[in-house]
């Protein structure tokens, strides 16, 4: 309690330095979590990536103008745009290692998301390399069978929804047909595709159902499917010239405009734009953090100095030098306890606003609230943050060793 009056009458007497300390601290922790949870993302979309590049993909980006659109999807046009559709992929399985996959919204729902239906070709998983909590992954058996039973691996939310081994029916809206599923595998929990134009962003699979993109469904592509999938076209194994072939032959009769960068290409643009505000933010935070500190220190000093016959009086009746630095230490924990609280909260707040908004792309499985990346950049911030508030006590007990208290009568 001594500690307590003490801490209230001496480093907390000038309130609105003391709120705003409080406020300046709490910025700075959400704006230095902000950087580092990035970074760990970044780290992490990069890694995750890594397939990509040891393959050399090109990577492949739909820059069809809307005119095209419009005459593809035509519906007196139709039927001439599935036949094309149809002779492209053909060609690319005579020519080219290719991965393909396409997302469609599914008439079914969960918790108000609706359910994500993704189609992956036999290599699209060689370099995403999606794995199971229960159950198997895609074999290569999978992508031949010619069974009307077709079999899907789901995302980990909807593993209560449709049981390992059940068999379901679902509108495929991507070809309009209603298609008999067969639960083979559940995804681990917050399973992503990693974008390769934003490194810290995600696809999560946590309400997707994937199914296999099988041999008997190359020759039954439809316009739709194709125009889907050349968004992020994955190929492999080819020289430039030739990737730059396929876009030749997607231009032919006014098709598609389809342009094709190499994953290196897409990781260095992000990098060289990522860095600048990554640096510029870090530079931002480091000084407000420092504002932060010399405030929290002169508030300290002019505390102590503007109280000093108050304070030689309290030594002289058994207020040690002991029990100042108790004092502040105290100071120092409340205002980093507090503000590491208000930051915690803010970004619950965050996360609970904004997922309730999203599609069922972006949901993720919590533990508590956060993810582990986020409990990660926590525990880096407040770390970071408690070393310069560490230096602070030691330079705020160093500058009050040297106040003259005449009366103290008590000492370490």
């Amino acid at each position: 309690m001594k500690y307590y009056e003490f801490i209230k009458s001496t480093f907390l007497n000038k309130k609105v330095i003391s709120i705003l300390s409080l406020i300046l601290l709490t910025f700075s922790q959400i704006m230095l979590f902000t950087i580092i949870k990035s970074g760990y993302s970044v780290y992490e979309g990069y890694n995750s990536l890594k397939k990509l590049q040891e393959n050399h993909v090109y990577l492949g980006n739909d820059q069809s103008t809307d005119e095209q659109f419009k005459r593809n999807f035509n519906q007196q046009n139709m039927s001439n745009s599935n036949k094309t559709a149809k002779e492209f992929l053909s060609y690319m399985d005579k020519n080219y290692k290719y991965a393909i996959s396409w997302s469609t919204s599914s008439s079914e729902s969960l918790d108000n998301f609706s359910l994500q239906l993704k189609t992956i070709s036999e290599d699209y998983n060689k370099f995403y390399n999606l794995t199971t909590r229960s159950g198997r992954f895609f074999t290569h058996k999978d992508f031949i069978t010619t069974s009307s039973i077709i079999p899907v691996v789901i995302g980990s939310k909807l593993a209560n929804k449709y049981k390992l081994g059940e068999t379901f029916t679902l509108l495929n809206t991507s070809n309009n047909v209603n298609e008999k599923y067969k639960v083979i595998g559940v995804l681990d929990n917050n399973s992503s595709i990693t974008s390769v134009y934003n490194l810290d962003t995600k696809n999560y699979l946590n309400f997707a159902i994937i199914r296999p993109f099988r041999d008997i469904d190359v020759s039954k592509i439809n316009i739709l499917q194709l125009s889907a999938g050349f968004q992020d076209l994955l190929i492999y194994d080819s020289e430039k010239i030739k990737v730059n072939d396929l876009s030749s032959l997607a231009k032919k009769d006014d098709f598609f405009n389809m342009k094709f960068y190499s994953i290196d290409e897409n990781i260095k643009e992000f990098f060289e734009l990522y860095k600048t505000r990554a640096i510029t933010l870090a530079i931002f935070t480091g000084i407000l953090l420092l504002i932060t500190c010399l405030l929290i220190i002169w508030n300290t000093i002019n505390s102590v100095e503007s109280l000093k016959f108050d304070l030689s009086i309290r030594s002289f009746l058994g207020l040690s030098f002991k029990d100042i630095k108790i004092s502040l230490c105290i100071y120092k924990i409340l205002l980093f306890m507090i503000s590491a609280i208000l930051t915690f909260i803010y970004f619950i707040f965050l996360k609970f606003k904004y997922d309730s908004l999203d599609t069922s792309e972006t949901q993720i499985i919590y533990i508590m609230g956060l993810t582990k990346i986020d409990y990660l950049a926590f525990l880096t911030t407040f770390f970071l943050v408690a070393l310069p508030l560490i230096f602070s006590f030691v330079l705020s007990i160093w500058k009050i060793k040297k106040i003259p208290l005449t009366l103290r009568m008590i000492s370490d």
